[in-house]
């Protein structure tokens, strides 16, 4: 069963009501804030598909402790929110939220493999302290400098992921 809600500009959706066969809830383009995942979790026990997109999410460490208790829950779409405009909050939030199988549509797998890949090659080129994921992109795959790789997300859907492929192919 599928719920879409989005884009209804709702600040709450309190209910007492149980959705007890809810498999995917869109709550995308409203104006929801911290609390929606604590009401969420009690109305939609099942629920595997969540998409809290373009909302006024702003603490990452409440929503990921709510959602983790989801035992159901496998994919999350959360970008863009206030807490996704961090840096490294895509590599903190996997962590965190070990049920997610895919986060804003990427294979969390795929993102842990790519980080393990990229922490070798920056390993034997850095020497010292490594630096965030993002900054170890450009020391593997020497991408344009100019382009900000904060989000992995950048590099799986923007212009470089034809090139991103192959090096890892290459691996």
């Amino acid at each position: 069963m599928y719920l879409n809600l989005s884009n209804n500009n709702l600040t709450d959706i309190r209910t007492h009501q149980v959705l007890p066969h809810l498999l995917s809830l869109n709550l995308a383009f409203n104006q929801l804030g911290d609390s929606i995942l604590a009401h969420v979790r009690y109305s939609c026990p099942s629920l595997v598909d969540l998409n809290l997109s373009y909302n006024r999410l702003g603490t990452m460490d409440t929503f990921c402790q709510d959602l983790g208790s989801m035992d159901k829950i496998k994919s999350v779409f959360v970008a863009p929110n206030p807490f996704t405009l961090n840096k490294n909050w895509r590599f903190n939030f996997i962590k965190k939220t070990p049920n997610v199988v895919y986060l804003d549509g990427i294979d969390v797998a795929f993102e842990k493999t790519l980080w393990d890949k990229i922490n070798t090659i920056a390993k034997d080129s850095v020497a010292g302290e490594l630096p965030p994921p993002h900054e170890r992109l450009r020391y593997a795959f020497k991408f344009d400098p100019k382009v900000d790789y904060t989000d992995l997300k950048t590099i799986v859907e923007g212009p470089h992921d034809y090139t991103l492929t192959i090096k890892l192919n290459n691996l």
